[in-house]
C-alpha cells in the first residue's frame, strides 16, 4: 500500500450533521488493533477497489453504514479483516448534511459489502455483534465466510421499503437471487 494509517484508541465522531467518514481509495491500508470508535458517518470507512483494511475492537455507533467495501470488478485485490467489532445503534441518528438524500431512523447496515471475497469474524476473538439495526450484513455478488457473529434486536425502522429489510444477513447475487436469513 502507498498509505498505511494505524489507528489506536480513536474516536471519530460528528458534532451537528452526520459527516461522510473515512474513505479508502486504491492502495490505501486502514489498520486498527486498539480501541476505536466510529459514530456518526454515513460510511464510517468507506472501502474502494484495492485498499485494505484490519479491524479489531472497533465501536461502529450511529452509522449508516458501519462498513461499507464496494468493488467495481468482481473480486479484485483489497484484503480485509473484522474481528471483535460491535455494530449498533442507540438513541437518534444526527440530522443529514445539507446535500444529504434522507436517511431514515436507524442504520442500514453494519457491513454492506459488493464484489468482494473473504471472511468475518474468527473464532480465535470475540463475536462481532450487530445490535438495532435494520440489516446485520449486506452481500452483495460476494463470497464471504462469517464465523462467531451475534445479531439481536434487527428489524425495518419502518419507512424503508426495501423488503430484506429486519434481515440479520442479506446475499444477492449479480444474477438477482437473494436470500435473507
Amino acid at each position: 500500500a502507498n498509505v498505511d494509517v494505524d489507528l489506536t484508541d480513536c474516536t471519530f465522531e460528528a458534532c451537528h450533521y452526520i459527516w461522510q467518514g473515512i474513505t479508502l481509495q486504491e492502495d490505501v491500508k486502514v489498520s486498527s488493533y486498539g480501541k476505536c470508535v466510529f459514530k456518526d458517518a454515513t460510511w464510517a470507512i468507506n472501502s474502494h477497489s484495492g485498499s485494505d483494511f484490519y479491524l479489531n475492537k472497533c465501536d461502529f455507533t450511529n452509522n449508516i453504514f458501519g462498513i461499507s467495501a464496494v468493488i467495481e470488478t468482481p473480486f479484485p485485490e483489497g484484503n480485509f479483516t473484522i474481528t471483535h467489532c460491535n455494530f449498533n445503534f442507540s438513541g437518534v441518528l444526527k440530522a443529514s448534511y445539507p446535500t444529504q438524500i434522507p436517511i431514515g431512523t436507524h442504520p442500514t447496515a453494519g457491513i454492506y459489502m459488493e464484489n468482494r471475497h473473504g471472511i468475518i469474524g474468527s473464532n480465535k476473538y470475540s463475536a462481532n455483534t450487530f445490535f438495532n439495526l435494520n440489516t446485520g450484513i449486506q452481500l452483495i455478488n460476494s463470497t464471504i465466510q462469517i464465523y462467531n457473529a451475534s445479531f439481536e434486536a434487527i428489524h425495518t425502522d419502518g419507512i424503508s421499503t426495501l423488503e430484506y429489510m429486519g434481515s440479520a444477513i442479506y446475499t444477492n447475487d449479480e444474477l438477482g437471487v437473494s436470500q435473507t436469513t
